[in-house]
């Protein structure tokens, strides 16, 4: 019974149809997109698909603000908001090589990516600077995340060129964050089921936990389990440290062998739809506390 995988009456739903883009998702990224256009001076809003992503044990992931917005998770794509007809909802896409097509699939496309994410117009990666240029010509201000420094210093570079009159660069990630305090009922369902999704993982490390037993045995339980729910990836690199690698705060090589008589820590958390879990727990290897462990436990 130990050694079983729990898959009860309150086991997490591994349906995943929450994540498909619904009319109902739809029309909360349009609210998001319209309630941000209410807070900010005349301007366009640009924000790419691909800053902060940087490996690690993730999978490709988007810009959380650029998702939070769009619910796209495509490589190589920029959000452009902008009140006037122009370009009031546009998404653009950059055009895979032979190569890139091979290796990561085709670009999606532009009159499905129109339909399913309910943007106005689609068009090529290569538009931006030109609608960048247009709006500083206007004098209207250009709205970025200024922690994407590579699009930041792009709009610079077009700025000078320009010798616009006035500071025209502003920083939106303050005004976004501000909207992500409160959370709406589709955020508070996925960062639930990514909770959940955690809970069980750390419920089933607990039955495959004993002396004899490796780490990474632990590490690839809890991760199997974040899969098997739908949980696309880890929020962060799974800590499983046993005996004197309890106390290392981000230990993640994972590679020991428990003993009798050690504690295991376990730090882990699934992430779901773009919403992330963590949890820290430490338990006895053998099952049981030694007085001193459970009076520091309790402590």
């Amino acid at each position: 019974i130990r050694d079983s995988i729990t898959d009860g009456k309150n086991s997490p739903n591994p349906d995943i149809s929450d994540l498909v883009m619904s009319e109902d998702l739809q029309k909360i990224f349009s609210e998001r997109r319209n309630d941000l256009m209410t807070r900010i001076d005349n301007g366009i809003v640009v924000i790419r698909s691909d800053y902060g992503y940087d490996g690690g044990r993730h999978e490709y992931r988007v810009a959380d603000n650029f998702y939070y917005l769009t619910g796209f998770n495509q490589s190589g794509s920029v959000l452009v908001l902008g009140r006037d007809e122009s370009y009031p909802y546009s998404l653009l896409l950059k055009k895979r090589t032979i190569r890139e097509g091979i290796y990561d699939g085709e670009t999606p496309e532009f009159e499905s990516v129109m339909k399913t994410y309910k943007a106005d117009t689609v068009l090529v990666y290569d538009e931006l600077n030109k609608i960048i240029e247009v709006s500083l010509r206007k004098g209207t201000s250009v709205y970025t995340d200024f922690e994407d420094s590579n699009l930041r210093n792009s709009i610079t570079i077009i700025f000078n060129k320009l010798k616009s009159p006035e500071p025209l660069i502003k920083d939106i990630a303050p005004v976004i964050h501000e909207m992500r305090v409160n959370k709406d009922a589709n955020e508070t369902s996925r960062i639930q089921k990514a909770v959940d999704i955690t809970g069980e993982a750390f419920v089933n490390a607990c039955r495959i936990c004993r002396p004899g037993v490796n780490e990474f045995e632990v590490e690839a339980m809890i991760e199997y389990i974040f899969r098997k729910y739908g949980s696309s990836m880890p929020a962060y690199e799974s800590i499983v440290g046993s005996g004197p690698n309890t106390v290392t705060l981000h230990y993640s090589a994972n590679s020991r062998k428990m003993e009798d008589g050690d504690l295991l820590l376990m730090d882990i958390g699934a992430e779901y739809g773009y919403y992330c879990a963590d949890i820290t727990r430490t338990i006895p290897v053998n099952g049981k506390f030694t007085r001193e462990q459970r009076e520091i436990y309790d402590l």
